[in-house]
């Protein structure tokens, strides 16, 4: 999910992706090869799924998901979400904030870099089940992950600290 999420931008989506990929993997089971992990199977679906869903998004084809309700749905359920929550106010606040900016700043990259890290640090997956899942070699996985860290630092700046306006106005 988190993936998802960072990947598509707003919850709702993130949650229709996933919703899909373990509908498509469902469907496919049949082609899965068990010579292969299924968690890496599993990834190279949901990255599938995220750019097939990124195209209908900006062809408009689900303009339902533009409307005041879902801005309403997530909202409602982000707030009951920090309700639950033990965590202090200031400290949900300060990690929301901080899951916004590297939402902006992955955003920026190259598609294949921010996947690669997301799958790194989100999905926590080892250097070859991201080659496996982004249908590259190993040295192309861990280049993309050092080429991204690197591009994220250099938008932080020496100081590593970054607003979200900054960011936002910051394109790389």
């Amino acid at each position: 999910m988190r993936v998802a999420r960072s990947r598509m931008g707003r919850p709702g989506w993130a949650e229709d992706v996933v919703q899909e990929t373990f509908l498509c993997a469902f469907k496919s089971l049949h082609t899965y090869n068990s010579q292969y992990s299924f968690r890496t199977w599993l990834w190279t679906i949901l990255l599938n799924q995220c750019r097939r869903q990124m195209k209908k998004f900006s062809r408009g084809v689900f303009i339902g998901a533009w409307g005041q309700n879902s801005d309403h749905d997530d909202l409602r359920s982000t707030l009951v979400e920090h309700l639950k929550s033990d965590e202090a106010p200031s400290d949900r606040l300060a990690t929301q904030e901080r899951a916004e900016l590297l939402d902006v700043l992955l955003s920026q990259l190259p598609e294949n870099q921010a996947d690669a890290l997301r799958l790194r640090f989100f999905g926590e997956l080892k250097f070859h089940e991201i080659a496996e899942a982004m249908g590259c070699s190993l040295s192309s996985a861990k280049n993309r992950v050092r080429w991204g860290l690197t591009k994220l630092a250099e938008s932080l700046g020496p100081e590593g600290e970054l607003s979200i306006e900054q960011a936002s106005e910051h394109k790389t």
